[in-house]
């Protein structure tokens, strides 16, 4: 039985390849990055507990006010995540799971 090749991933390489062929890409503190989008400056920066990349645009077209503005937002994402906030919402998932977890602990004491 022959042995099944995996496909790369050439979404997520092909998102890194043009972020790093670019030159209007800028590292805020190690963590996040902000980036030229057309004419407009993006930030994107990885949730490590979540797991997923916060995405936003910073609505400018100049360099130095979205170096700004990113700070500002990292400050404010890594408050959420130091106080045990999350970004995204709950999905429907987790909250059912959450339920059925409340209610059998009712169940055992009762």
């Amino acid at each position: 039985m022959p042995i099944k090749k995996q496909r790369p991933n050439t979404v997520q390489q092909s998102t890194n390849n043009a972020l790093a062929a670019t030159d209007d890409v800028v590292q805020i503190y190690d963590e996040a990055i902000i980036y030229k989008r057309g004419d407009y400056w993006q930030m994107r920066m990885w949730l490590q507990n979540e797991h997923s990349y916060a995405r936003f645009s910073l609505r400018t077209q100049n360099k130095d006010t979205a170096i700004d503005k990113a700070k500002k937002q990292y400050y404010r994402l890594m408050s959420l995540m130091l106080a045990g906030k999350t970004y995204y919402s709950k999905t429907t998932r987790q909250g059912v799971i959450e339920k059925r977890v409340v209610g059998r602990k009712k169940i055992m004491f009762m």
